[in-house]
C-alpha cells in the first residue's frame, strides 16, 4: 500500500510526489516535531513554575506564622 497524506481533505501519495514535495513534507513533519517538544516544555515549565508557587506560599505562611508566635511571646 503506498503511503500518503492528507492535505485539505485530499489524499496525495508519496510515490507520485516530486522530490522536492517530498522534500517539504519532510520539513514540515521536522517542525511537527519541534512544535510537539516545545509544547511538551512548556508544560513542564508551567508545573515547576506551579510547584514554586505553592512552596513560596507555603514559606510566607510559615513565616508568618513565626512572626505572630514571636509577637504573641
Amino acid at each position: 500500500m503506498a503511503e500518503k497524506i492528507t492535505l485539505d481533505d485530499k489524499d496525495y501519495y508519496l510515490d507520485e510526489m516530486t522530490e522536492q514535495q517530498k522534500y517539504l513534507i519532510s520539513v514540515i513533519q521536522e517542525q511537527q516535531i519541534k512544535i510537539n517538544e516545545a509544547k511538551k516544555d512548556i508544560d513542564v515549565a508551567t508545573a515547576a513554575k506551579e510547584v514554586f508557587i505553592v512552596n513560596l506560599k507555603k514559606s510566607l505562611e510559615e513565616e508568618k506564622s513565626e512572626t505572630k508566635k514571636i509577637a504573641e511571646g
